[in-house]
């Protein structure tokens, strides 16, 4: 269930109507609501990663926001994996409320360059707030439970690639598949292969492809790895239809939302003079990092 955000609203608009906040002086509360709102994504997702793979780790669980991950590793894998996507996901809720501030300050004038009265203001600020904390604030849970699934999924394949050291992508086949999934179905290669930089599941909003991962014995009941031509063909094919945004392996960046590249999230695209106060993270504070304690392993 999303969060309660409209009980910081009239609060929040006001206070940017006033000058109390600006760019460099972003709403605290807020910004702590959001991002454990997504912490929430984070962690369930990376539950589905452990289910899926045989493995729940049911003692990840959310705590609050000055330690938002009690948890207890299987191995310090995880714990590297989970500290990365949580400060990623505080990184992208600042640089949020960031955009979400300067676009609501840029309707304090309005079309003739005259001040709005804070009623209009309201009126016209509401829209933006509602369209950044109840709609895309629902598609962005749903990617932070994605992406942290991948990444989780990940982890496991980089412990057992010794043993098992393919992977071979599997759509789920029917009427409803969509062509970038259905292009890249049954592709096999080995888990260090470029493919899987760009390639791996999710590749679209509601994705419900698998990767599984194969060893010696299995290649020989999906036809053997896919060639260089396959490859190239069921990507482009694939790649003809995919939005960029999901070109990036979240387990190999350690990262939900991407910071940079072509699949750099919109968010993270602040203007120039602002990149310094973005490297402090608008101001806004990190959490601490999680710790593995070995004498909890089960």
């Amino acid at each position: 269930m999303q969060p309660n955000l409209g009980q910081y609203k009239n609060e929040i608009l006001h206070r940017i109507y006033s000058g109390e906040i600006t760019a460099h002086s972003l709403p605290r509360k807020l910004y702590e609501a959001i991002a454990d709102y997504l912490l929430d994504g984070l962690v369930k997702g990376y539950k589905q990663g452990k289910m899926k793979q045989g493995k729940l780790n049911d003692k990840i669980v959310r705590n609050d926001w000055v330690d938002p991950l009690k948890k207890y590793m299987f191995d310090s894998a995880d714990e590297t994996m989970i500290n990365q996507l949580m400060t990623n996901t505080y990184m992208f809720t600042a640089s949020k409320i960031f955009n979400e501030t300067m676009d609501m300050r840029k309707l304090l004038v309005d079309d003739n360059g005259l001040v709005r009265s804070f009623k209009e203001f309201e009126t016209e600020a509401g829209g933006v707030w509602d369209t950044y904390n109840e709609t895309w604030l629902k598609t962005e849970f749903d990617t932070a439970v994605a992406g942290s699934r991948s990444a989780s999924k990940w982890v496991e394949i980089q412990k057992n690639k010794v043993d098992r050291p393919y992977l071979r992508y599997s759509a789920v086949m029917d009427d409803h598949t969509c062509e970038i999934c259905a292009s890249l179905d049954d592709i096999t290669l080995p888990i260090d292969d470029p493919f899987w930089l760009e390639n791996i599941a999710p590749n679209h909003f509601n994705c419900e492809c698998v990767t599984e991962q194969l060893d010696e014995d299995d290649l020989k009941d999906v036809d053997g790895l896919s060639d260089e031509e396959e490859v190239s063909a069921a990507v482009e094919r694939s790649q003809a239809h995919k939005d960029e945004a999901w070109n990036f392996n979240p387990g190999i960046k350690g990262e939900i939302f991407p910071t940079e590249g072509s699949s750099k999230h919109p968010y993270f695209d602040v203007p120039k003079e602002y990149l310094p106060l973005a490297k402090r993270n608008f101001n806004l504070p990190l959490p601490d990092s999680i710790q593995y304690d070995k004498e909890t392993e089960e």
